[in-house]
């Protein structure tokens, strides 16, 4: 792949990304947000041994902001994206009713099962308006009808925390979706 074709890819997902954190919110302003967007690759040691390692395409705030010197790999069609949005009580009061969303970025599909989270309940939308469990999605058809959403229908991620979240406590969410 020449280096324009990588640049060209690394802007093009940079771009996903900032309008993908945008719109990450939590129910309460005291709760502090950044987003991390990791692919992850085999890496063989010297001896033959395979390990897993996960390297940064772009790290972003709860304002959109990119740290550029974490952009490591370009992603190209077909390559997963692990998006990780790790969350902080920032204020000294107990936080409760924390709600985060996060759409799905335009071009990827969401990784049927990959929502991950400590203590919340994930819902998934089709609309970005109405959040349900995969099983009571559903969307409309050509003809008229309806059928089960299926997961690359979704376009947006919710976790609704269900434990009270101390001062200056914290934890992540994340799911994984693929570049079509």
């Amino acid at each position: 792949m020449s280096q324009m074709t990588r640049q060209m890819i690394r802007l093009i997902l940079a771009c996903f990304l900032a309008a993908n954190v945008s719109a990450v919110m939590a129910a309460q302003a005291s709760v502090g947000l950044s987003m991390k967007a990791e692919k992850e690759i085999v890496v063989t040691d010297d001896n033959g041994g395979k390990t897993t390692k996960r390297i940064g395409v772009a790290v972003l705030d709860e304002h959109g902001d990119k740290s550029t010197h974490s952009i490591e790999a370009a992603v190209v069609p077909g390559d997963e994206v692990v998006y990780t949005i790790d969350y902080t009580n920032q204020s000294k009061d107990v936080t409760t009713d924390v709600v985060i969303t996060n759409p799905i970025p335009e071009h990827m599909n969401y990784e049927d099962g990959s929502a991950k989270g400590a203590n919340s309940r994930i819902e998934f939308s089709t609309d970005g308006k109405h959040f349900a469990a995969p099983e009571k999605l559903t969307v409309s058809t050509a003809d008229g009808g309806s059928r089960p959403a299926r997961a690359e229908d979704y376009t947006h991620v919710r976790w609704t925390l269900t434990a009270p979240l101390a001062p200056g406590k914290g934890g992540q969410v994340s799911y994984r979706a693929v570049l079509q």
